[in-house]
C-alpha cells in the first residue's frame, strides 16, 4: 500500500499536502457544519478535475517519449551497425523524461485517492457514521477518473442546484469518494438521508438530465436495479437483498453507543511532538504509542513502554497502525472521520506521527470475562479466531467488529457491550 512518505520529497507532492492539509482545516474551523462539508465537496472538485487533467497528461507524455525512444533507436539500427553515442545519449535522455513522468503519474494517482479519502470522511459524517449504509454503498468496483472526455459540467450544476434548495438540503457526490461507488449523490434533509440519485446525463439535443426514470440500455437497468436493492436494504436491513448468499441474514443495529478513545490518541499525538513519542494505557490491556516518524525513536518507545506497562508484552499481543487504509479496506472509518483535531489528522494522513495500537490478548479475555462474555482466543489454527462460548450458541467475532478495535480507536468496554448485544439477540447476524 502507497504511503505520503513515498512522495513526500516530490514537488507534486508539496503541493498535494499543503492544498488537503487546508480543506482539512476549513473544515475543522468550521465544525463540520452543512457549509463547510458542501464547499469542501466543492474544493475537492475542483482539485481532482484538475489533478485528472495533469494525470493524464503525463502518462501520455511518458507514453510519447518512450515510443520517441523506441522509433530513434529502430531507425538508427536499420543500418546494421552499433549505435552512435550521440543517438544513445538521445535515447537515454527521453527514457529518463519518461521516468520523470511516471514518477509524477504515481504521485497523481496517490493524490487522487487521498483527495477521495477526505471525502471519505465527509461521507461517513453525512451518513451519521452508519457503516451498514456505508457498506451497502460501497459494494462495487471504485470509479477510476471522476471526468469524462465530454467533461462533467451538467453533473456539477446539478450538484450545485441540489445545493440551492435551502440550507437544510446537503448533497453528497459519491465520485468524490472512495467509499460511495453505488448511485451518484445521495441527498440529505436536515442531516436524514431524503433521496439517492442516479443521474445520467444522455448525449442529445436536449441534453437531458435524467434521473433513472426511464434505463435505455442493459447496463443502466442494472445500475437502476442495484440502486433499488440498497435503497430497500437500507430500510429492511436484509442482507439477502445485496447478497444472495447471506439468505435469512439481518444487518444487526443496536443502541450500544459506541465509544472511542479520541483523547488517549490525541495525548499520544502531543506528546510525540514535543518529546519524540509517547504512550497511554486507557484500558488494561490496550495501549496506544505514537513517536515522530523523522526522529526514528520508536524503538526508545516500545523499550519504555515495556518497561511501564510489562503486562501487555508478556504474553501475547498484537500491534497494528492505525493509518489510512487504502482502497480494500474502504468500510473501515477513516481518520479524516474521526474525532481528532485538524491538526492530528494531518499528522497522521502525511506520516509525520505514526499511532499503533497494541492490545493483549489475555487481557481481554480477562476484561470480557469481567463483563460477562465467555471470550477466547484460538490460535491453534493458521489464522486467529475469536470465540464466545455462549450457550446454547457458540459465536465468533469477525474482522470487522475486531478490527475496530484495531483500527478505530473503539473501546474495551464498547467492542464487549457491541458482543453483549449481539449474544442477547442471536437470531440477527451481525456484520
Amino acid at each position: 500500500m502507497p504511503e505520503f512518505s513515498d512522495f513526500d520529497a516530490h514537488p507534486l507532492g508539496k503541493e498535494l499536502r499543503k492544498r488537503v492539509s487546508r480543506i482539512i482545516w476549513k473544515m475543522a474551523i468550521l465544525r463540520y457544519s452543512r457549509y463547510a462539508l458542501f464547499s469542501a465537496q466543492l474544493q475537492i472538485l475542483k482539485d481532482l478535475l484538475a489533478l485528472e487533467a495533469s494525470l493524464r497528461s503525463s502518462r501520455d507524455q511518458a507514453s510519447s517519449f518512450r515510443q520517441k525512444a523506441g522509433e530513434l533507436a529502430k531507425a538508427a539500427k536499420q543500418s546494421g551497425e552499433s549505435l552512435p553515442d550521440v543517438i544513445k545519449q538521445q535515447v537515454n535522455e527521453m527514457h529518463e523524461e519518461a521516468t520523470y513522468y511516471d514518477s509524477a503519474v504515481k504521485v497523481l494517482r496517490y493524490g487522487r485517492w487521498l483527495y477521495r479519502y477526505v471525502a471519505d470522511g465527509i461521507a461517513w459524517r453525512a451518513y451519521g457514521f452508519d457503516r451498514q449504509a456505508i457498506r451497502a454503498l460501497g459494494a462495487k468496483e471504485p470509479v477510476v477518473f471522476l471526468s469524462t472526455k465530454v467533461g462533467i459540467e451538467k453533473e456539477i450544476i446539478f450538484f450545485k442546484g441540489l445545493s440551492r434548495l435551502g440550507r437544510e438540503w446537503l448533497p453528497v457526490m459519491h465520485d468524490l469518494t472512495n467509499c460511495l461507488r453505488t448511485g451518484d449523490f445521495s441527498l440529505f434533509r436536515h442531516g436524514v438521508l431524503y433521496q439517492l440519485i442516479e443521474l445520467k446525463i444522455r448525449q442529445s439535443r436536449k441534453q437531458n438530465v435524467d434521473m433513472w426514470e426511464s434505463p435505455k440500455n442493459a447496463r443502466e437497468v442494472r445500475q437502476a436495479n442495484r440502486l433499488r436493492s440498497v435503497s430497500e436494504y437500507l430500510q429492511t436491513g436484509e442482507l439477502e437483498i445485496l447478497d444472495k448468499d447471506l439468505k435469512g441474514g439481518i444487518t444487526f443495529r443496536t443502541n450500544v453507543v459506541e465509544k472511542h478513545h479520541y483523547k488517549a490518541i490525541s495525548a499520544v499525538i502531543r506528546s510525540a511532538r514535543a518529546r519524540r513519542y509517547g504512550f497511554i494505557e486507557p484500558e488494561r490491556g490496550l495501549m496506544y504509542l505514537a513517536f515522530d516518524t523523522r526522529t526514528r525513536a520508536e524503538e526508545d518507545a516500545l523499550r519504555n513502554a515495556s518497561k511501564q506497562h510489562p503486562h501487555i508484552f508478556d504474553s501475547s499481543f498484537t500491534f497494528q497502525g492505525i493509518i489510512p487504509r487504502f482502497q480494500e479496506y474502504h468500510v473501515s472509518l477513516p481518520i479524516t472521520a474521526m474525532h481528532l483535531s485538524a491538526r492530528d489528522m494531518i499528522d497522521i494522513l502525511f506520516g509525520r506521527i505514526a499511532v499503533i495500537s497494541i492490545i493483549n490478548y489475555q487481557c481481554v479475555e480477562n476484561f470480557c470475562c469481567n463483563n460477562g462474555i465467555p471470550l477466547h482466543f484460538d490460535r491453534s489454527g493458521k489464522d486467529l479466531k475469536i470465540i464466545v462460548d455462549s450457550k446454547p450458541y457458540q459465536g465468533e467475532v469477525r474482522d470487522g467488529l475486531w478490527n475496530r478495535l484495531q483500527y478505530e480507536g473503539l473501546t474495551l468496554q464498547s467492542f464487549s457491550d457491541l458482543i453483549k448485544s449481539i449474544i442477547l439477540d442471536p437470531e440477527h447476524v451481525a456484520t
